[in-house]
């Protein structure tokens, strides 16, 4: 290569199309790499870094910039044609490119479409850096979408019916970051695709809802009370106690619906699905529970009683052997004391109170879920046209923190409040 060769293909890898003394580490580095390609001793060129050989010094743009009349057709066909950008897409694109300045125009015509998804990574997203934000006021494009279809070559729109953007090796998703760190997964997040959604409904329907009124409430307490043994009346104060804090203030209608459940809703769920389960399977709770029962008939009257299951064993080993033995009768069952009963049974034998990370295991699901459909994931901090990448087997570095419109939405977990919000610690 003579040396305006190299110079162009120095030119050609840089983020703008063209360098000017005194240049960075990183330009000469990149000239370096073009020298040790062709073979050629950059001393040949370069005597010190910051005193170049005057042709690098007199260089121009790689590519002189054709005239608007000229470029503006051909950027418009292959827009529609290439990038599969429909008419009002390709306007937008039009007017912000003819708000530029020559020396932007030059760099634009340049690197359209030349790029690969590292080099547009790595600085390349510069050149079209002016095209991020005039995205949001165009219909089916999200902001950021634009940088990447004018710099990286044989991307193409995925429209309605893909991804975000199509590119040779698979699907991408593009999405801008709230404020809060957060994204919107669309479709994709749907409340209604996942049985999280449907198990926590389970709970406040069979559970939480029957504590509002009778039988079971306003006195949970009073209603259990005579269910449990003696020796366990501390662990149902507390499991009530639980109930009271971490449940009964979210609103029945608002897990019902599933559409818009806030970070403490989750927190308070999570948090106190883990203290149901410490009361159940770390005291004796779930074995002092009087679900015995005895039955007895006179005079044509039934009638059943709670008994202890140190009774009722007495009962089963004594049957048929002619000793006396002596047992404790509860009180009577009625109906509501049965209802109770299978209420709090059922209480214990939910997923989340059985097992905590059940609950853990189902967000990730669903994280995990959006990223296996994806070859990875564009992301852009709120009103920052500086693009970050995660790839699909990344997944873990997002976690789900809400519910907003009726999907589940992702945050960098590097970016969440751990020690406040429990369940999102406990996710990836």
């Amino acid at each position: 290569m003579d040396r305006d060769a190299i110079i162009r293909e120095w030119f050609y890898r840089l983020p703008k199309g063209y360098a000017n003394a005194p240049y960075s580490k990183e330009e000469m580095d990149t000239l370096h790499e073009v020298l040790e390609e062709n073979g050629l001793n950059g001393s040949i060129f370069v005597n010190e870094v910051d005193q170049l050989d005057q042709a690098f010094h007199d260089a121009k743009p790689v590519k002189e910039s054709v005239s608007d009349e000229e470029f503006i057709p051909y950027l418009s066909d292959i827009m529609s044609k290439e990038a599969g950008l429909l008419s009002a897409q390709v306007n937008t694109i039009l007017d912000t490119y003819k708000k530029l300045n020559e020396r932007e125009k030059e760099s634009f015509q340049s690197n359209l479409r030349k790029q690969s998804l590292k080099k547009f990574l790595t600085g390349g997203w510069e050149v079209y850096r002016k095209f991020f934000a005039p995205i949001g006021e165009t219909k089916g494009l999200g902001r950021g979408e634009l940088q990447i279809l004018l710099a990286i070559d044989n991307t193409k729109s995925g429209g309605t019916g893909k991804k975000d953007i199509v590119m040779e090796d698979g699907d991408y998703e593009v999405k801008e970051l709230t404020k809060n760190h957060n994204f919107d997964p669309a479709k994709d997040g749907m409340a209604t695709k996942f049985n999280l959604t449907y198990t926590l409904q389970d709970f406040f329907r069979d559970t939480v809802s029957p504590m509002r009124t009778p039988p079971l409430g306003p006195d949970l307490f009073e209603t259990l009370d005579s269910l449990v043994e003696e020796s366990s009346k501390k662990s149902l104060q507390k499991l009530v106690d639980v109930l009271q804090e971490y449940f009964v203030p979210i609103p029945d209608e608002k897990i019902r619906v599933f559409r818009e459940v806030s970070y403490g809703p989750m927190s308070n769920m999570y948090e106190g699905f883990v203290l149901l389960n410490e009361i159940f399977y770390k005291t004796k709770l779930d074995t002092d529970v009087q679900d015995s029962r005895v039955t007895v008939k006179s005079k044509g009257e039934q009638e059943t009683f709670w008994i202890s299951g140190e009774d009722a064993e007495k009962i089963s080993s004594s049957a048929g052997r002619p000793e006396t033995i002596s047992i404790n009768v509860g009180d009577t069952i009625d109906d509501e004391s049965k209802n109770a009963m299978i209420w709090l049974k059922r209480l214990e034998r939910h997923p989340y109170v059985q097992d905590p990370t059940t609950m853990v295991q189902e967000f990730n699901a669903i994280t995990k879920n959006f990223f296996e459909n994806l070859k990875g994931l564009i992301w852009y901090e709120m009103s920052n046209p500086k693009p970050n990448f995660t790839d699909k087997g990344d997944w873990k570095n997002w976690v789900i923190t809400h519910v907003t419109r009726g999907n589940y939405r992702f945050a960098l977990k590097s970016k969440m409040n751990m020690s406040k919000y429990k369940y999102l610690a406990a996710q990836g």
